[in-house]
């Protein structure tokens, strides 16, 4: 709107309708479609454009917790705008431009509206800015922890967004990082993927240094099994058989299993290094993978038997992947020019939630078969990336 520079730049890049609230009173409100379920959503990524587009815009009454004049960088809380008590909820680490969101495309697209963001401006001022947030999870007593790749160090902060301590710092030594990409609770312990130094370690809920496991292979993603086996999927998959290793907790591979989607001719003529994977463990203890650039997702046994292999046929995700086959077909360089279409994944008590980035950011939760349940999504700015989110019970709901 003309009051709003910040807004208004963003409507004309994307030649929308997108108004601040100032300006709302222009235009008819939008049609409100009914929520079905109430869900905790959880995403986060990195932020490079500068806090002067906001500062003293509208916006900024919408985000007071957010700015920071030279660098911001923070976690918004969202929900869909119904009762507060039960509302769906969606932390996201990422950009002010998130309080414009998107409205109700389909009866199954929930719409998230901000709630509030962590760290605060006093503690991003203080002692808890984030400079490049890439991977979150949820640990003991309802704390969320942050793997901040840039500062080379892990933040923690309570159910509530306050910040509570940080441990790390650039180094080789125990308890140092070199680019940590990854952090899993595991049992008591929080383990992450230092990888830089070819490590995982762990850790104990103070951040206390326990142990380390040096590792023989770049990896993009794990997981930790009950038993204490890690199931690391490789940076470059060495070809078929070998995308994902099982490591012992002597850093030993144990054995390595995986294989392209079959309905892709067995990768025949797909660089391996296109089928990155994400991975998580479902309640049964099984193995989800997710490609990356590819809409297939699949489960292996931890012995490495596959069991189901399913195509995700949501539309945008179809585009992508078309768009990727050309490119793989005819450039040099590969997955540089392709479009990622899995994110993160996270398993579901009925099947799977997939971070999916398009026009706007969505949480996509599936069936087992993969089957498209329901959309959770906000606008996306072009500035903001996002990497990581979660799902989260609480009193009842997610």
């Amino acid at each position: 709107g003309p009051s709003c520079s910040a807004v208004s730049w963003w409507s004309k890049a994307k030649q929308s309708e997108m108004l601040c609230r100032q300006c709302q009173a222009s235009r008819p409100e939008p049609r409100q479609r009914p929520a079905t379920l109430c869900s905790s959503l959880i995403m986060l990524g990195p932020i490079v454009a500068p806090a002067k587009w906001l500062s003293g815009s509208p916006v900024n009454r919408f985000i007071p917790q957010i700015l920071d004049r030279n660098l911001w960088r923070g976690i918004l809380l969202f929900g869909d705008g119904r009762n507060p008590l039960r509302t769906a909820r969606l932390l996201l680490i990422g950009s002010a431009f998130l309080a414009c969101w998107a409205g109700f495309f389909a009866q199954d697209r929930h719409e998230l509206k901000l709630k509030f963001s962590f760290p605060s401006e006093k503690e991003a001022q203080s002692q808890a800015l984030l400079y490049q947030a890439s991977y979150i999870e949820s640990g003991p007593k309802g704390r969320f922890y942050v793997c901040d790749m840039r500062a080379h160090e892990i933040l923690a902060f309570d159910s509530q967004g306050s910040f509570v301590r940080r441990f790390g710092r650039q180094g080789q030594g125990p308890g140092e990082f070199n680019n940590p990409r990854r952090l899993i609770a595991w049992k008591n312990l929080l383990a992450v993927y230092d990888s830089g130094n070819s490590r995982i370690q762990y850790f104990d809920e103070s951040g206390e240094f326990v142990k380390s496991i040096t590792l023989l292979q770049r990896y993009s993603d794990f997981v930790i099994a009950a038993d204490g086996t890690v199931y690391a999927s490789r940076t470059r998959a060495g070809g078929p058989g070998e995308f994902i290793d099982a490591v012992g907790d002597d850093g030993r591979i144990l054995f390595t299993f995986g294989n392209p989607p079959r309905s892709m001719g067995g990768g025949k003529d797909v660089r391996p290094n296109a089928f990155v994977t994400k991975l998580a463990l479902n309640s049964t203890g099984e193995l989800v993978v997710a490609f990356w650039l590819y809409p297939f997702v699949q489960r292996y046994s931890l012995k490495g038997e596959l069991l189901l292999e399913t195509e995700l046929t949501y539309k945008p995700m179809q585009e992508k992947a078309r768009r990727n086959r050309n490119s793989e077909r005819t450039s040099p360089s590969g997955p540089r020019l392709m479009a990622s279409i899995v994110e993160s994944i996270r398993p579901s008590e009925a099947g799977f939630y997939v971070l999916h980035k398009d026009t706007s950011i969505e949480i996509l939760e599936f069936g087992e078969k993969g089957d498209l349940l329901r959309i959770y999504s906000t606008v996306q700015p072009p500035e903001y990336y996002p990497m990581d989110f979660l799902v989260r019970e609480e009193n009842g709901s997610k």
